[in-house]
């Protein structure tokens, strides 16, 4: 199999995390989203790392690291619109 092919099966850089998750995983990260607008404290009790833990092996993610987690529900504005 060429190169070209193979390349053609990783997913573009320029797409956000958020807009490769399922339906139901995103559900989820909006929920957190907004309970971290509204109480950050209860998230704060819990760590980053022990969310994307949990969260990662939820979507399918093992190796989510808890900065993703935390970037991606401090910068979230939903999914990307395609035309």
């Amino acid at each position: 199999m060429s190169i070209k092919k193979l390349l053609e099966k990783v997913e573009p850089a320029n797409k956000a995390f958020q807009d490769t998750l399922a339906p139901e995983h995103y559900s989820e990260l909006v929920e957190l989203v907004e309970i971290w607008k509204t109480d950050p404290d209860y998230i704060k009790r819990k760590s980053w790392a022990q969310l994307a833990r949990f969260f990662g092996e939820r979507w399918g993610r093992p190796r989510m690291r808890g900065e993703t987690l935390k970037r991606t529900v401090e910068n979230f504005n939903g999914r990307e619109e395609t035309a």
